[in-house]
């Protein structure tokens, strides 16, 4: 079964700067033009406005059902106005061809003249009678030689069917642009607060909330890049406007003020008649000039293109939602993720998906492979998920020194995901822009956790080369380092005369090293420096020595801290270090 719909007149939102508008003046009708400017505008909404205003004006000055307007002549309508209504029948009858010719093929599938004939000549009667309501089909198909119509379903295939048509689910796609999603925060953290090693050191998880007030037939998109400079994505430049923008602008900027004249007296003896007529005309000009520029509106230019620069991402996911119940008990089922590009970066692990519920607390959702390409994620809360709109989106055990800085950006393409085979043509597919943050994240990790890297070491300076060379093993440019040493021990006490709680412990400064450029050699010249100053300075009371490192990206980001890295030489003795509080 083959299904039609109306191609979008633009699935992008356009921005003007220099429109010509004409003033409306009551009395006089459309006078002198000024510039006004417009941002960020769905044609399809001014389109809906206008259709509706059209099958209101016929309804106001022609009886309901008249075929055609000799009927009013020699009624009470003067000519004028009557001269104006005719000029805007003639644009709805020329409105209902144009718009006749936008239906087309939902899918990529071989076309059918005949059947497209036919669809297209239901649709022209169901025009005629109202231009609003005939706009308003978002499918159509044949079934037994019947004509259906599908109107306004809120979900992306309306069910229930009756079995004699042969199909119970049927695409409905929408034409409205989506609204855009809006980041509300983004964080980088350790990935644990007791590191086991230096790769868990290294580790940190990032995390970014957005909200998204997206339909069923919207699928959202997660753009995932790590890199040092650049942007996710080229500036979105909007769509350019046409004749038909300029037209519409003019009306939805005047309508009103005709609107409350055209509602006066028709009488010409009333004094509010001299107001009316003019309000008539105005109307007629503007449906013309609507009518007109309709048809030649370009429709090429809703053949868009990817919202995301593929060539400047590691991971493109797209992401759907399932839910269940009916208005006002709606539920989340589950999130399925399709991993749609990746560039080979070297973290591949499968991202965290968090939801908010009801009671305002974010709930994490099961996640289950579901091939390669693809994982499905479960939301198993008894809570109901809000509103469905608000996702933490989280990537975990990130190498600081492969991922030093992650830029996210999310975007949602309406209708693509209406089917898969075949595809929905690419002219019914809505992309907005994509959503990123004005800076990328940044973890710079500060770990506060003991990490002891030896007691008694004989050979001090393979220990510590061995710790650089293991700390810095995944940082693919040499980042700079900077480091502080101190020896600590406890002085000698009467065990009768000082309790365990008023015990200190001295810590003596043993090396400052400002940020240097790493080269193999640092733990060897680190290890020189420490044996020197403990040859100079031999405390005499057993200790250790506690190492604060820093990392220092090439980009003068600080990437890792390391405050307490602890060891001891032979000749310190073997105390043990206090754990932090």
């Amino acid at each position: 079964m083959n299904y039609f719909a109306l191609r979008p007149l633009l699935t992008k939102l356009i921005s003007t700067t220099e429109t010509q508008i004409q003033i409306y003046e009551s009395g006089k009708g459309l006078t002198l033009s000024e510039a006004q400017s417009f941002s960020f505008i769905d044609i399809e909404i001014w389109a809906r406005q206008f259709l509706q205003a059209v099958d209101d004006f016929l309804l106001q000055f022609l009886p309901a059902g008249a075929a055609n307007l000799e009927t009013k002549r020699g009624t009470a309508i003067p000519d004028a106005p009557l001269d104006a209504v005719e000029r805007v029948v003639l644009a709805k009858a020329m409105l209902a061809k144009t718009i006749v010719d936008g239906i087309d093929y939902l899918f990529q599938v071989p076309t059918d003249s005949q059947e497209l004939a036919r669809v297209r000549e239901g649709l022209a009667q169901l025009l005629l009678a109202g231009l609003s309501d005939g706009y308003g089909t978002d499918t159509l198909f044949e079934t037994s030689a019947v004509l259906a119509y599908v109107h306004g379903r809120p979900v992306p295939c309306m069910g229930g069917l009756p079995s004699a048509m042969g199909r119970k689910d049927i695409p409905v796609p929408l034409r409205f642009f989506p609204a855009l999603p809006v980041l509300l925060a983004q964080s980088g953290t350790p990935a644990t607060l007791s590191p086991l090693d230096l790769p868990q050191a290294r580790q940190w998880n990032f995390e970014f909330t957005f909200e998204s007030q997206s339909v069923d037939q919207d699928a959202i998109y997660v753009a995932i890049r790590f890199d040092q400079a650049g942007t996710l994505i080229p500036e979105w430049l909007a769509a350019p406007h046409s004749s038909l923008f300029d037209n519409l602008a003019q009306f939805v900027q005047v309508y009103p003020a005709i609107r409350s004249d055209m509602a006066k007296s028709l009488n010409p003896d009333d004094p509010d008649y001299q107001a009316v007529e003019p309000a008539i005309n105005a109307f007629a000009e503007i449906a013309e000039r609507v009518a007109n520029s309709w048809a030649g509106h370009r429709r090429e230019a809703n053949v868009g293109t990817c919202a995301v620069d593929h060539a400047t991402t590691d991971f493109i996911y797209r992401l759907e939602r399932k839910f269940s119940g009916e208005s006002g008990s709606v539920r989340l089922d589950c999130i399925t993720l399709n991993l749609v590009e990746n560039a080979m970066h070297p973290t591949a692990n499968w991202p965290s998906l968090c939801v908010l519920a009801s009671d305002g607390q974010y709930y994490k959702l099961v996640g289950e492979p579901v091939g390669d390409d693809k994982r499905l994620y479960t939301y198993n809360a008894a809570l109901s998920w809000s509103d469905g709109s608000t996702i933490r989106f989280g990537l975990e055990k990130l190498d600081v020194f492969q991922a030093q800085m992650v830029r996210a950006g999310v975007s949602v393409r309406r209708n693509e995901n209406l089917s898969y085979d075949p595809p929905v043509k690419q002219e019914f597919v809505y992309h907005t822009p994509t959503q990123t943050f004005a800076a990328p994240c940044t973890p710079s990790l500060r770990q506060p956790a003991l990490i002891d890297i030896g007691r008694q070491i004989t050979d001090l300076k393979e220990t510590l080369s061995q710790f650089f060379a293991v700390l810095l093993e995944t940082a693919e440019v040499p980042p700079s380092v900077k480091l502080s040493i101190e020896y600590h021990y406890e002085p000698e006490y009467d065990s009768c005369s000082a309790p365990e709680s008023a015990r200190v412990e001295i810590a003596l400064p043993v090396l400052l090293l400002p940020p240097v450029a790493y080269k193999k050699d640092l733990g060897a010249n680190v290890a020189a420096e420490t044996q020197k100053w403990w040859k100079d300075n031999t405390p005499g009371k057993p200790g250790y020595f506690e190492m604060s490192v820093g990392v220092i990206a090439s980009s003068n980001i600080p990437l890792l801290t390391l405050s307490r890295v602890t060891f001891s030489i032979a000749e310190c003795g073997v105390p043990l270090p206090r754990q932090a509080e």
